[in-house]
């Protein structure tokens, strides 16, 4: 989150909020106070194991791919489809508009937000169809902007028609085809089974 609200604020020319609006020492503060008890516990608890299981296993084994999928950023664009049917339509033109007009304060920040977790998810080698779940509020955004847009009569029919039905009649046939793709987004019975998962 840190990163981008900072990458946001340098792109719309206000890179000196970070130090003065963004209240980095209170935040540094809260984290330690909120944090630092659950990790010195597991400390205490597990010692050098949990520090390999925290950052060697979760953070270096997945960046260099240990396990999981693999794939570009393509690999995520399906699950957003999918986590955001039947809306998945307007999140394409969210992101179209978002692009289209970045003066709108939301719309951008929104935009970046989504870009920075797609961008960071599609880094790490390992691939997981649930890492790109905190990019879904962002784009949730993007689509609840665009749904006002169209709601007061500011969208076109045939931009409608050209890029939101077809995404949802795609994702929406995917999922009628295998179900289990909803059970997919929250679980790893995917990788379990590949290509069938468990019964739906």
């Amino acid at each position: 989150p840190a990163l981008t609200i900072a990458i946001y604020l340098v792109l719309a020319g206000r890179a000196r909020e970070i130090v003065t609006r963004l209240e980095l020492p209170r935040g540094i503060l809260l984290f330690i106070v909120v944090c630092f008890p659950w990790y010195h516990a597991m400390h205490i608890r597990h010692g050098a194991a949990f520090w390999r299981e925290l950052i060697g296993d979760n953070y270096i084994n997945r960046a260099t791919g240990r396990s999981g999928d693999r794939g570009a950023f393509d690999y995520y664009l399906p699950w957003i489809g999918y986590g955001t049917f039947p809306w998945s339509g307007f999140v394409v033109l969210g992101f179209l508009r978002g692009l289209a007009d970045p003066r709108r304060r939301l719309a951008a920040f929104a935009l970046v937000w989504a870009v920075v977790d797609l961008v960071t998810v599609t880094l790490v080698t390992t691939k997981f169809h649930h890492y790109i779940l905190p990019a879904l509020p962002a784009l949730a955004t993007l689509a609840g902007l665009t749904l006002d847009d169209w709601l007061a009569g500011e969208l076109r029919p045939a931009q409608l028609a050209l890029a939101a039905l077809p995404v949802v009649a795609f994702c929406g046939r995917d999922l009628a085809i295998q179900p289990a793709r909803l059970l997919w987004l929250f679980c790893y019975d995917y990788v379990i089974a590949p290509g069938v998962g468990r019964p739906w």
